[in-house]
């Protein structure tokens, strides 16, 4: 009976992980500008999938990419202002 389980529990596995299609067409749609915010947020944020934790993985990444881009034009801002003075 243990054994069943865990064979079931492998097929269900199995069934979750993406075939290298599903992948193509992934990250396809993800170089597309806007729509891979919008697919971002629906597959981080939507019913577990198999590419939620893929999403929320991305779009932390682009969140520490905008902030670190904010904090250097900020600085840069902060620089010139101060040596046009």
């Amino acid at each position: 009976m243990h054994l069943e389980r865990l064979k079931g529990e492998k097929r269900m596995e199995q069934q979750k992980q993406l075939s290298v299609g599903q992948w193509f067409w992934t990250i396809f749609l993800l170089g597309i500008p806007l729509v891979n915010i919008i697919l971002l947020l629906v597959w981080g944020f939507g019913s577990p999938s198999p590419r939620k934790n893929f999403a929320l993985a991305v779009l932390l990444f682009e969140l520490i990419g905008v902030i670190i881009a904010v904090v250097v034009v900020i600085f840069m801002v902060s620089v010139a202002g101060y040596s046009l003075s």
